[in-house]
């Protein structure tokens, strides 16, 4: 698939930042058997989201997590006794290692807080991909100014996207994604996320 300009502008700065690998981001061996990846932008956001994940694995057992946080940067932590890692550094070499270790089947993406250059190297593994609890705010990724704006082309990556309102839904048909890939469902909060209100997070993990 063609990749939208911006997005392609964004990767070629992503290129053109890259250096050698951080020899100090290391990371466990990665677990046989599925991996879905669970990422999120705020702690409180990825701590509900394993609440979530808790009920699921009620019907599915048979995969092991991974948990990144933009949150953990600054300030590591643990949820449950599982590591919570900080992303990888925005640029090509970096992505592309991460990717290449953990190798994630699924990844559930939690936020208005994009990586495009770290989306693209997944939908380059061919990782099924959704975002959840997608807000009427504006999109943000880890740049200066001067970067492309690469919002509608990270966007176009996930197979499905839930919104959290039909306001939200109508700010991504405005950035193209289709109607098709959208849902509409309540925020992620833990006491109203049933599993059974979004259908495509359900038929992903089961």
């Amino acid at each position: 698939m063609r990749r939208p300009f911006s997005l392609a502008a964004y990767l070629a700065l992503a290129r053109g930042r890259d250096r050698q690998p951080d020899a100090d981001q290391t990371w466990p061996e990665r677990p046989d058997g599925p991996v879905v990846w669970l990422h999120s932008d705020t702690q409180a956001r990825l701590e509900t989201l394993m609440t979530v994940m808790a009920r699921l694995r009620l019907q599915r057992r048979d995969f092991a997590m991974l948990l990144t946080s933009d949150a953990a940067g600054a300030h590591p932590f643990t949820i449950n006794s599982d590591p919570v890692y900080a992303p990888p550094a925005e640029t090509l070499v970096e992505t592309r290692r991460f990717i290449a270790h953990w190798s994630p089947d699924v990844l559930i993406w939690a936020g208005n807080s994009l990586r495009p250059a770290l989306q693209y190297e997944a939908a380059q593994k061919d990782t099924r991909s959704i975002l959840v609890d997608a807000a009427d705010e504006p999109w943000r990724q880890p740049s200066k100014r001067w970067v492309p704006d690469a919002a509608a082309g990270a966007l176009s990556l996930f197979h499905q996207i839930v919104a959290q309102d039909e306001a939200a839904a109508r700010r991504l048909r405005k950035l193209g994604v289709p109607n098709g890939r959208i849902d509409v469902a309540s925020p992620l909060m833990e006491e109203v996320f049933p599993v059974s209100s979004h259908d495509g997070l359900h038929e992903v993990l089961t």
